[in-house]
């Protein structure tokens, strides 16, 4: 900063206010020019941003918050919350609110602030009536707060009014937004030493006794109160008793009972024999629990003297002090005076101690006689003569006879009437360009000191330079008078004379100032500083950013003037690179046209308004000559006088987009939501396709904003979003969903979709997705679930009818005959069904492997078809197969045993004979032998039939063989159809049965149909699949999961 010394100079007149007319003020510039290579502005800019991106906080700690009698200053101590940031202080402040107490006029804060850090602390001095704030900047001379400092510790000093007895105040740290922080509020309490009054000590001069009064100012009942008191005078006597000079004596008062808020009224010390002197000196201490809280100097006088100062003040506006004496004894007193002297401290008030009263600093006046029973001086007159000084202290004694009347001591200090001055703007204060000249003058506040009692030399204009930078004021418009000098050397005149400054900007392109006038190194008070700026009549280079790859960067000019229009034909835009990579500015068709090039090329002839931005200029890289990257300057000129400056960075990042999805897998109508997160820098879409490819050549629809329907997609992110750029970090959402569903006889089962973003034909991300048949794939699954269970029950049924018939020994041939047709229908329903689904889940299998991705449920779903369906149906027909064996041979026993029951048993050849039953029996085998009701057991039945009529026992052998050739066998077939027709056999819950691989399949594939009528789903599903046996498949899922597909 600098410090900006003035010339005093005065004229030699007669009148002092002649002298006047010659005021000259001394002004204090304050200013920086350190780190000329980088300004201070741009460094505290720096500082800042690294500050703003770690910012830390504060603690606020306060020491002495209980404080009593004269100890009025509470400190506060700041210091980091987190030991590992640094701290900007500009975004704290200080409030104190400091409540009016009820039996006082108003209170007092004093603390000190600094201008600047380079300025010596003020002492501040308020009287809040609302709560005062004060940034911690003004509080301090540091900026910030860093790890290695030493805590900031601020001291606050309380003035209370007489009769206060108690101030609380609180504390607040209160951060950027006004908010208090967390554990930053505190409160400081005060308390009178003194709660307890001693007063209305008197002498009675008929009584002969001491009287006084004891006032209990407190809350509470005094405990161990005590009257110590002492004298003087020699040779008097307390009560009969004489009191040595010096000796102190204990008057015990704790039987007293004083009440809060009340007082003993008159109490008696006790009876004062004078003994021959005229006056007795006493001093009385109040003790209260071992504390002296009060002391009290008093002289008694014998001939019934009262005297006291009644009336002592100062009226500022006359400068004179007035005082009265009265006197409330009953004698007349005829020698008095009262004596003052200037006690001013020499070391802390040293102008204090040149003030006089009545021409001298110690004087004596003496009154006229004052008569008793309240007779007064009346009204008497003192001059005061401050000089320069602001305020005096002064002791006041009372005499009477040449001696002092202890009690009436005054020591009182007068303040001198404000020094009130301000500036007054002439012109106005916000400058541009040529505007260098600010006119003022100095006015004086009617109320304000006289000017006598200025001190000249210490009348300054602090300038303070806002913003750091080389910017100052000239005193004169001749510069070339004082080439270099930074300071306000001379301002001549008049007080109300005009007063003239100029701004000298140097290589600066704008300047703030503050002017505060200071008298004797504080601000005037209710003098406002005023504050001015200039700045440079010219451009500014707003809105610039860096920028990466073929990016369009973009810029505003403005117009910084309030008044002056631009001509765009006179400013030149120029492009200056670090290195050898080229740029080039663009017309509004986006065309290039160089890298420097006139404004109106740019953006046309119309005229830059004043304090009015231009539309955005735009330029890009035009030849990266395989550099990396550069530092670009936009230079902004008029002739050969540059305007505006601004550098901006260029840099070649990779682009790096990435498609982000929950699931790689949709089905039916279903819509897919995907986005696209731009991970790279601002990237221009225009050059950044989409596409989307299938392997069945299906429709898809893919939307952005707008929606494409295509085979094969293929798009730039710009015309599908209509969005020109990609901020780093921005997602972009899209759906995507089979344009139409496929009809219900195709044999698609999955699509395989390829989604990729590329630039410049080179891939940035690529996803592969499966779209499913669902509604295709529920088919295959009901056979699992609905076919193969229905099968399963029924041969539960006859197996257990067949055990039924083996176990009970049920020689009815109907129905065992019954038994077999249903095993060997439900055989050849199955086989066929085998037949059919066999193909169809080897055409999923083969369409799946055609895919690129591993699905895990696709995978899944192909094991279970084969697992649950094929295997499950094979088990089934050889579960029949065993069935119709045991069957038979059961069969083959019947006729054994019915032939052995023929040979031994008369009438054999009756209806109920075994000979009839024999027959029967033998004639549904041959029957089955024949194939004429089924093919499966023909070969079976064959076996058997030759096997009886091998047997051992001729005669079974030979009946055999004769049943076998009758023609009755065909009666017996259709006697055997018919009696199927009218038997069924009873049914069994599929979920009453506990299946194992050894004796059902599994059916556990889930089923949405398992209600359906088993005969009609049956026939559908066998239709459906043996017609879609002899057609092609392609491969599907609708799983979202995957994984590379192993080479085995």
């Amino acid at each position: 900063m600098y410090l900006l010394k003035g010339i005093i100079n005065r004229y030699s007149c007669l009148s002092i206010l002649i002298r006047l007319v010659g005021l000259i003020c001394i002004f204090n510039i304050t200013a920086c020019n350190c780190n000329k290579d980088k300004p201070k502005q741009e460094e505290s800019r720096e500082e800042d941003s690294r500050e703003e991106k770690q910012p830390g906080s504060l603690l606020m700690m306060l020491t002495k918050t209980n404080l009593v009698g004269s100890n009025k200053t509470a400190e506060v101590i700041l210091k980091l919350s987190d030991n590992t940031k640094t701290t900007p202080l500009k975004d704290f402040t200080l409030r104190i609110s400091l409540p009016k107490e009820e039996n006082s006029t108003g209170n007092r804060v004093e603390y000190e602030v600094y201008k600047d850090k380079d300025s010596e602390p003020m002492l501040k001095e308020v009287s809040p009536v609302e709560p005062i704030e004060e940034k911690l900047t003004s509080l301090t001379t540091l900026k910030k707060l860093s790890p290695n400092d030493e805590p900031i510790k601020l001291n606050f000093t309380f003035t209370t009014e007489p009769t206060v007895t108690k101030l609380v105040a609180t504390l607040e740290l209160l951060d950027a937004q006004g908010h208090p922080l967390q554990n930053g509020t505190g409160t400081v309490t005060w308390e009178a030493d003194g709660i307890l009054a001693l007063d209305q000590i008197k002498y009675d001069i008929v009584n002969q006794e001491i009287t006084y009064r004891i006032t209990n100012l407190g809350t509470t009942v005094p405990k161990d109160l005590k009257l110590e008191y002492s004298t003087t005078t020699p040779g008097i006597k307390l009560n009969g008793k004489e009191l040595v000079p010096g000796e102190k004596k204990i008057n015990d008062l704790a039987s007293l009972n004083i009440l809060p808020r009340s007082s003993i009224e008159t109490h008696v010390l006790g009876k004062l024999d004078f003994n021959k002197n005229k006056n007795a000196n006493f001093e009385f201490k109040l003790v209260y629990e071992g504390r002296y809280i009060t002391t009290k100097p008093h002289t008694f006088n014998i001939e019934g003297v009262d005297l006291y100062i009644d009336k002592l003040s100062y009226d500022p506006s006359t400068g004179m002090i007035t005082y009265n004496i009265k006197n409330r004894g009953t004698a007349k007193a005829s020698d008095v005076q009262l004596q003052y002297s200037n006690i001013s401290n020499e070391k802390e008030n040293p102008d204090g101690r040149t003030v006089l009263l009545e021409g001298v600093s110690t004087g004596i006046i003496n009154p006229r006689d004052i008569a008793g029973n309240n007779g007064e001086t009346g009204d008497g007159q003192l001059a005061i003569d401050f000089k320069y000084a602001n305020k005096a202290t002064f002791q006041f004694n009372l005499l009477y006879n040449e001696t002092p009347i202890t009690q009436e001591t005054k020591i009182e200090t007068f303040e001198a009437r404000p020094v009130s001055l301000k500036l007054v703007p002439l012109t106005p204060l916000n400058l541009i360009g040529a505007q260098q000249e600010v006119k003022f003058r100095i006015e004086q506040d009617p109320q304000s000191r006289l000017l006598t009692n200025i001190d000249i030399s210490k009348l300054k204009l602090a300038v303070i330079n806002e913003l750091g930078n080389e910017a100052y004021f000239w005193n004169t418009a001749d510069k070339e008078e004082n080439p270099g000098e930074l300071a306000v050397n001379k301002l001549i005149g008049d007080i109300s004379n005009e007063l003239i400054l100029y701004v000298e900007a140097g290589s600066a392109k704008d300047a703030q100032f503050s002017l505060q006038l200071t008298y004797k190194g504080l601000p005037i008070p209710n003098a406002s500083p005023i504050q001015i700026t200039w700045k440079e009549a010219t451009l500014a280079i707003q809105e610039s950013s860096d920028f990466v790859n073929d990016n369009i960067a973009t810029f505003k000019l403005k117009n910084l003037s309030t008044a002056e229009l631009i001509d765009p034909k006179s400013i030149t835009i120029q492009l200056v690179s670090n290195n050898t990579i080229e740029f080039a500015l663009l017309k509004s068709d986006n065309s290039e046209v160089g890298n420097s090039v006139d404004l109106n090329q740019l953006i046309g002839d119309n005229l830059l308004r004043p304090n009015t931005p231009t539309n955005p200029i735009q330029f890009r890289l035009a030849n990266a000559k395989g550099e990396g990257n550069a530092t670009v300057t936009i230079i902004a000129k008029r002739g050969n006088a540059e305007l505006a400056k601004q550098t901006v960075r260029w840099e070649n990042q990779p682009i790096s987009m990435q498609i982000i999805t929950e699931k790689k897998s949709f089905k039916d109508q279903e819509i897919l939501h995907f986005s696209i997160k731009n991970n790279g820098p601002l990237t221009n879409l225009d050059k950044i396709k989409v596409h989307l490819t299938n392997n069945q050549g299906a429709e898809f629809k893919l939307t952005g904003t707008r929606d494409i329907i295509k085979d094969n997609i293929e798009i730039s992110l710009k015309d599908i979003l209509d969005l020109d750029k990609l901020e780093k970090g921005q997602i972009v959402d899209f759906d995507l969903e089979l344009a139409e569903h496929l009809n219900i006889n195709t044999t698609i089962y999955c699509i395989e979709v390829i989604l990729e973003i590329q630039n410049n034909n080179q891939p940035l991300d690529k996803v592969t997705l499966v779209w499913v048949n669902d509604k295709e794939l529920q088919f295959v699954r009901d056979i699992a679930a609905i076919i193969i269970p229905e099968h399963l029950e029924e041969v539960f049924v006859l197996q257990e009818n067949i055990n039924a018939q083996i176990n009970e020994q049920i020689d009815d041939p109907y129905i065992f005959y019954q038994n077999i047709s249903q095993l060997i229908t439900s055989q050849n329903s199955l086989k066929a069904l085998q037949e059919s689904i066999e193909p169809i889940i080897q055409d999923i299998e083969d369409q799946y492997n055609d895919m690129n991705q591993e699905v895990y449920l696709m995978v899944n779903l192909i094991n279970d078809f084969r697992n649950q369906v094929l295997v499950n149906l094979n088990k089934l027909v050889i579960r029949i197969d065993d069935l119709i064996t045991i069957s038979l041979n059961y069969a083959k026993k019947q006729i054994e045993k019915f032939a052995e029951e023929a040979e031994t048993t008369p009438n054999q050849d009756n209806d109920s004979g075994p000979t009839k039953k024999m027959e029967s029996w033998l004639s549904i085998l041959t029957t089955l032998a024949d194939g004429q009701l089924v093919l499966e057991t023909k070969e079976i039945a064959t076996r058997i039939i030759k096997e009886l009529e091998e047997n051992k026992n001729n005669q079974t052998a030979t009946k055999v063989s004769k049943i076998t050739k009758t023609p009755d066998r065909l009666k017996t077939q259709k006697k055997l159809k018919r009696e199927t027709r009218k038997k069924q056999p009873r049914s069994l819950s599929f979920s009453d049965k506990e299946i194992d691989n050894d004796t059902a399949p599994n059916a556990n594939i889930s089923t949405q149909n398992n209600n359906l009528p088993s005969t009609t789903l049956t026939q559908t599903l066998l239709r459906k699949f043996q017609s879609k046996s002899t057609r092609s498949m392609t491969p599907g899922t609708y799983s979202n999961l995957f994984r590379p597909k192993s080479t085995s």
